[in-house]
Parts: structure tokens; C-alpha cells; sequence
């Protein structure tokens, strides 16, 4: 599978089919070929998705960065993470399946899902129900927009410990594996360095990628997870072209490092 024979521009996307916008929000440029297995070998080039595992050559056209369920609701304040009313769960699973099956009617062949908060039922019920293949992820999304219980988790070592068990062992009580890690940079740097720190290691220990939400700060981003011990050619920066705070010349020094760059911030 070549990047050339992957890449579907957002135009092109558009033109073929009457696809809603509101399915691919932040969809990113699909670098399929950062999707490694935990295996580090070649051969052994699995990946997990909700309904099990594809290898690689399977991928077929991907959008790295999609968001099926997303939640405006939940903050750091808050006492429980519902954001989704009982009432309502049915009309949410079908909606997510008609979009997800409108992309398969274009040619969208896997979505790699970057929310690292996420009702991993509702999900498993979505992705019973399209064609399209999806990978899920782990990780920490930005401080005030995350459930009440992982805003508060304050150990570097606990949150490692989260992220690895769910790339190795299965999210929450289910055996389905994360394929990705999700961190994000905002405004609480402290906090974010351990997140930051902690997926580095895992990636380390596992091979799994890391998606970033940058903030603006991607050379820094990219720096301390390359310095903690992630591979540099396993990370991907997204949102790069918007907020930008660092020097001219630094995205092209990620790209050297053999990061990848994510423009997607389209309109």
C-alpha cells in the first residue's frame, strides 16, 4: 500500500458523494503508514480495531483524525460523565452509523476515532453496524474538556499504567485494544508534560503511535516526546496549521525527525 494511492484530498472527498460535513470534522491526512501494531516487527504488523484485528495492508484510504462520538458536555467540574440522555442513545447510535456508512459509499475504508474518553459500548454498537473500519484510542484529550475522574488523575505512573493497559490488555472491561495514543496541549502544562511523558513510554514499550492535539506547540510537543523515548517516525502533529508559536523552519525539522504533519483544519 503506497501513501500515493491513500491520500484522498477533502475536495475530491466531497465531489464523491453527498457525504454531511459533521462526519468529518477534523479529518486529517490519512498517514496510514504510522499505524504500527504493539508487535515491533514487520511481519507482525497488527492492528486492533472494535471489531478485532486487520493487518495493515487492510487499511485501505484511513482518516487519522475523526471524532464518531463527541462530547461538548463534560468538564472538569463535573460530578459524572452522562453526556449523552438515556432517551437519546438509539437516534445517537443510528446517526453515527448513517454518516459512517455514507463515507464507505465514497471510499473511506478506516477512521481512526481520536477520542480517548469514550463509551466504549456505544462504539462497539456502532461499529457492528458499517463497513468501515475503525480504530480506537487511548491517551488524555485537554485538561477542561476531560471526564471529572481523569482531569483529576494527577500520577504520572497511573496514568502510564492506563494508557498501557488499554493498548495491551483491552478499554475498560472489554477486550477491544486501543491502536493509538491521544494527547493534547492547552494550557496546563505541568499536567500535560506528565500525560506527555507517560504516552512516550508506552509507545516505547509498545510501538503504538501517538496523534497529538497541538496546540500551536507542536516542535515542543514533538521534542519532549521524542526526548522521553517515543520514535519520532510513531508520532503524528495535527491541527499545525493553525496557532502557530514556534520558529520558521520547525515543522520541517519535525518532518526531517521523521514526525508527520497534520494540516487539517480546513474552513
Amino acid at each position: 500500500m503506497t501513501l500515493k494511492n491513500d491520500i484522498l484530498n477533502r475536495r475530491s472527498f466531497l465531489s464523491r458523494g453527498s457525504l454531511s460535513m459533521s462526519s468529518i470534522v477534523a479529518a486529517g491526512l490519512p498517514f496510514s503508514t504510522t499505524l504500527l501494531s504493539s508487535c515491533k516487527t514487520p511481519k507482525d504488523n497488527i492492528i486492533p480495531i472494535l471489531t478485532g484485528h486487520i493487518k495493515s495492508s487492510e487499511l485501505g484510504t484511513t482518516l487519522m483524525h475523526e471524532h464518531i462520538l463527541w462530547f461538548a458536555g463534560p468538564m472538569e467540574e463535573n460530578a459524572g460523565y452522562t453526556p449523552i440522555p438515556d432517551e437519546l442513545l438509539s437516534e445517537t447510535i443510528d446517526f453515527a452509523v448513517s454518516l459512517l456508512n455514507d463515507a464507505a459509499r465514497v471510499g473511506i475504508d478506516t477512521i481512526v476515532d481520536l477520542t480517548p474518553f469514550r463509551p466504549i459500548d456505544l462504539y462497539e454498537q456502532i461499529a457492528k453496524r458499517t463497513p468501515v473500519k475503525i480504530i480506537a484510542s487511548t491517551g488524555f484529550y485537554r485538561r477542561s474538556k476531560m471526564p471529572k475522574w481523569l482531569a483529576d488523575m494527577e500520577d504520572e505512573k497511573q496514568m502510564e499504567e492506563r494508557m498501557l493497559k488499554e493498548v495491551t490488555e483491552g478499554i475498560e472491561s472489554t477486550k477491544i485494544k486501543a491502536g493509538i495514543i491521544k494527547v493534547a496541549g492547552d494550557k496546563d502544562h505541568d499536567w500535560e508534560k506528565k500525560v506527555f511523558r507517560a504516552a512516550a513510554r508506552v509507545n516505547k514499550a509498545t510501538g503504538v503511535p501517538i496523534a497529538t492535539h497541538s496546540g500551536g506547540d507542536a516542535f515542543d510537543q514533538f521534542s519532549l516526546l521524542v526526548k522521553t523515548g517515543a520514535d519520532p517516525q510513531r508520532i503524528f502533529l495535527s491541527h499545525v496549521d493553525v496557532g502557530r508559536k514556534g520558529k520558521p523552519g520547525d515543522l520541517l525539522t519535525i518532518a526531517k525527525e521523521g514526525g508527520y504533519l497534520e494540516a487539517d483544519t480546513f474552513g
